[in-house]
């Protein structure tokens, strides 16, 4: 009689193959982590650029919907240090200034984009006077530029909000080398 003993098969990982997989998944992320980073810097030059279209449509829609002007204000004290306000409202004291708590409203809601929220995102030129007047026809006001941009390992991203004296409203990029928005 010859007893045939079935040898189970190894289960689990040697310390040697644990280790070679911990070190090739160091190296991955080795090789990843500046991608992430210039990823996430596109991100936030992208995410200002929408913010900015919104804040001109939704000043005109609220210039419309009021029947009254309403207000997007430039404010600038160096080119880290910035914000945007939007207010229903130019004659209240202080008239939007965005560095001010509570003092850019639009039907009861605080409308500001700072600097805080995009950080390493500098405010270059601004062509706009410091309060654009949105009228409530056709949403109609003085046009002008304003430039920002962000730079990722020595290179420049930079992108520019566009508004016609007829009311249009585009972002796009100077340099033509930002993201997804066409070449201004």
């Amino acid at each position: 009689m010859v007893f045939v003993t079935k040898s189970k098969p190894n289960q689990g990982f040697t310390l040697v193959e644990l280790l070679v997989i911990i070190a090739l998944m160091g190296i991955a992320l080795m090789i990843a982590t500046p991608n992430f980073s210039e990823f996430f810097a596109k991100q936030k030059l992208r995410g200002l650029g929408g913010e900015l279209l919104f804040f001109t449509k939704l000043a005109k829609a609220e210039a419309a919907k009021k029947s009254s002007p309403t207000y997007l204000v430039f404010n600038k004290t160096d080119t880290t240090n910035w914000c945007i306000g939007l207010s229903e409202d130019a004659t209240t004291d202080p008239a939007c200034d965005c560095t001010t708590v509570d003092s850019c409203m639009v039907d009861g809601i605080e409308r500001v984009i700072s600097s805080a929220d995009y950080t390493n995102v500098s405010f270059d030129t601004n062509t706009f006077p410091n309060t654009v007047a949105i009228s409530p026809y056709k949403g109609r006001s003085l046009g002008g530029t304003a430039t920002f941009s962000i730079t990722i390992d020595g290179e420049t991203k930079d992108l520019s909000l566009k508004r016609s004296s007829m009311g249009r409203d585009r972002v796009c990029s100077p340099s033509g080398n930002s993201l997804r928005y066409p070449e201004c």
